[in-house]
């Protein structure tokens, strides 16, 4: 008779035989299903009570791979679990492309690079150092473990950023366009970082070589990202019947094609700048050339993030997360790093926004928006056990490293979302709209003359009342304002 594989039933050799394809597929695609939809129901659930819903799905992955009677009867292939991730990936990176502001970025340059990056220099060095001298970590790993505990999610400030501008929040100084002009240039610089020491960490070869190998791949995905970008500008016409959802299956075809290409081919970096610069282009162009703009291909994006690549996700990071391999010694580890990088990132970040232009506490926001982490550590970490089973003597410190990762997301991404989400509407302003009302029966005062104009050419409400409004009136004159009287004060 036979053998039927029952998705609830236990994992043996008798009933799961590794050599055969099809248990092997029946039974990871049931496993994933399930995880999914627990994901998904945990995650609404940590939502409901204003936590993050990638957090719900983190603690499912941790509970199937620590509960023995979850874990007995859930099995990934390791093919699957790293091709999921590289999937997941993709929406990332097209979700991070469409969000960059050019213009904006174009404008403030300095600023947003110089808060980006070296906030985030500092956290890495820092987290390098505690590796290094404290727990005898190689030097090459800790400057991976540095960089990639120092790259800050996006997901987890993004959401709060939009609520705040659709609030008129923070908008006076661009608060809410400033972070994630910021995260960009700390993604960038720190997965660049990751990706190059990583090249060069797990390589038996000369380094020099590698080195050069690396920068080449690197230049020519950028070269092939301005090409397809250029061509995606122009195709599909904006005034074609189903533009929009051509984009997006486009958009989505050949992200994932250059990404798992590039995966393949061992030249994962290559191929996150190559989708990376593409979708910048394409949506810098869309964004104006059509009455819905990106709007529907953002959003589509957006709902796939949140149903399925987020579930997906961070419930194979905590599936990784294994706390009988976990000592004191190494639990205490990972939350040193953690916690001490968490500080040493808010107070670099409140050091360098106080060299703009900000209040304390619009400087308080900026700095912990950049604390929280999520998605690189989860997209990136777990690709260095693939390295571990080249290079034996790396496995312990690559293990640290993904518990790192797992247990930084668990305390900062609820702790920064739920401090913005509560904060950040009470320490930055509203944007107000001010209106003077003169009496049409005084007579008009001597206008005062300036030299010349604004930098932008335009004068404000503060301008204006600091020019012309001391010469019209004194504080406590009242005057009539649409057949009310009124103080202008």
């Amino acid at each position: 008779m036979e053998q039927r594989l029952h998705p609830f039933q236990d994992v043996t050799q008798s009933a799961l035989d590794l050599e055969n394809a099809s248990n092997d597929i029946v039974h990871s695609t049931m496993s994933v299903f399930l995880m999914v939809v627990a994901s998904l129901a945990v995650g609404k659930m940590f939502d409901m009570i204003y936590l993050p819903p990638l957090l719900g799905a983190l603690l499912v992955g941790i509970a199937v791979r620590n509960v023995p009677a979850l874990f007995s009867v859930v099995y990934v292939n390791d093919y699957w679990e790293f091709m999921l991730r590289k999937i997941t990936l993709v929406n990332i990176i097209i979700r991070w492309g469409l969000s960059v502001d050019v213009n904006f970025i174009r404008q403030n340059l300095v600023f947003s690079s110089v808060l980006g990056i070296t906030s985030a220099t500092f956290e890495a060095i820092v987290i390098s150092l505690l590796a290094i001298f404290l727990y005898d970590m190689s030097p090459g790993m800790a400057i991976i473990a540095g960089f990639l505990l120092a790259t800050v999610s996006p997901a987890i400030t993004g959401p709060v950023m939009a609520k705040l501008r659709a609030m008129k929040i923070g908008c006076e100084k661009k608060i809410t366009y400033f972070v994630p002009a910021a995260s960009c240039f700390d993604n960038i610089f720190s997965i660049f970082v990751f990706s190059l020491t990583s090249s060069l960490v797990f390589t038996r070869g000369l380094l020099l070589p590698a080195l050069i190998s690396t920068i080449g791949a690197i230049v020519l995905g950028a070269m092939v990202g301005l090409f397809l970008g250029f061509v995606m500008t122009w195709f599909p016409r904006n005034d074609s019947s189903h533009t929009q959802f051509a984009r997006i299956f486009l958009l989505g075809s050949v992200s994932h094609g250059v990404i798992l290409s590039m995966v393949v081919l061992g030249y994962a970096f290559p191929g996150i700048v190559c989708t990376l610069i593409f979708c910048i282009i394409a949506g810098t162009k869309w964004r104006n050339d059509n009455q819905k703009k990106i709007d529907v291909v953002a959003h589509s994006y957006d709902v796939l993030w949140k149903c399925v690549s987020s579930p997906i996700l961070f419930m194979l990071v905590g599936y990784k997360f294994n706390l009988d391999n976990l000592s004191w010694y190494e639990l205490k580890m990972t939350l040193t790093l953690v916690i001490v990088g968490a500080f040493v990132r808010f107070f670099t970040a409140m050091a360098l926004a106080a060299c703009g232009n900000f209040r304390i506490s619009e400087q308080f926001v900026l700095a912990l928006s950049l604390v929280p982490k999520a998605t690189v550590q989860c997209a990136l970490g777990p690709s260095l056990l693939l390295s571990a089973q080249k290079f034996p003597e790396y496995a312990e410190n690559i293990k640290v490293i993904i518990y790192a990762c797992v247990v930084s997301v668990i305390i900062t991404a609820p702790l920064v979302e739920i401090l913005l989400s509560y904060l950040a509407p009470k320490l930055l302003r509203h944007d107000v709209c001010h209106t003077l009302y003169l009496d049409p029966s005084v007579g008009y005062a001597p206008a005062k003359s300036i030299d010349e104009a604004p930098g932008d050419g335009n004068v404000t409400f503060t301008q204006f009342r600091s020019i012309y409004v001391p010469q019209l009136t004194s504080p406590g004159t009242v005057y009539p304002r649409n057949g009310v009287n009124g103080t202008y004060r």
